[in-house]
């Protein structure tokens, strides 16, 4: 009662440097650093097992001699689309999943009016019309994922421009773009559905239930470090 207000603190503590052994070991820390790390939200240890089973459902069609005489090896945008379409949770993948389909239907089309137009233009003008046509696509895309009532179509302006790019150039080399816009979009269509299947059907994780799992662990934290002070 000497008139001071007291301030009052409250720390949480991590729970990771209370559970470690006392070791010099590295290894053995890190070991329990990756154990505690995975214990926390057994949701990452889910993810990163879904994850590694999509990658491995589109390889088989690589692996496996009979699905691969039918695809070939266009394929590898299955897997291409895997691992960069797969996200945490299933709300994100269906996001990224609309980007991607979206970017790359427009990119095919796009690329099979530009090589049709290229053509015609003859064997000297088609690789400076199909050189001047990366050059405008990638400025464009670049400049509209900036705009800021785009940004959150980000990623689909990024798969517009390398989608468009190696189409563009592999039908340029291959003397057949329609049929490798074709084939790379089909690709990209199995990667997509083994995404979207895999993330949905097992283990779905949802961002409100992983928010709701968030705010019980911090309250509780919060209530750990009133009792303890």
């Amino acid at each position: 009662m000497n008139g001071k207000e007291r301030d009052f603190v409250v720390e949480i503590s991590s729970s990771t440097k209370d559970e470690l052994p006392k070791t010099s070991n590295k290894a053995v820390v890190f070991m329990y650093t990756i154990l505690d790390f995975a214990k926390e939200d057994r949701n990452r240890v889910t993810f990163s097992l879904k994850v590694g089973l999509a990658v491995l459902l589109v390889s088989l069609l690589i692996l496996v001699q009979a699905p691969y005489k039918v695809f070939g090896t266009t394929i590898i945008w299955s897997i291409l689309t895997v691992a960069i379409m797969f996200e945490y949770t299933v709300g994100a993948t269906f996001h990224k999943g609309f980007n991607r389909a979206l970017g790359s239907l427009f990119a095919g089309v796009l690329a099979i009016a530009v090589a049709e137009l290229a053509l015609m233009g003859g064997p000297v003008a088609e690789p400076i019309i199909i050189g001047i046509s990366i050059f405008v696509i990638g400025t464009i895309t670049s400049f509209m994922k900036l705009w800021p009532t785009l940004v959150p179509y980000e990623y689909g302006f990024r798969v517009i421009l390398f989608t468009y790019c190696l189409i563009i150039v592999s039908g340029y080399r291959m003397g057949n773009p329609v049929r490798t816009s074709i084939e790379r979009f089909y690709s990209i269509v199995i990667g997509a559905i083994v995404t979207v299947a895999v993330n949905t059907l097992i283990f779905p994780i949802w961002a409100g239930e992983q928010l709701h799992k968030e705010l019980v662990k911090n309250f509780n934290s919060v209530a750990d470090s009133l009792e303890g002070s």
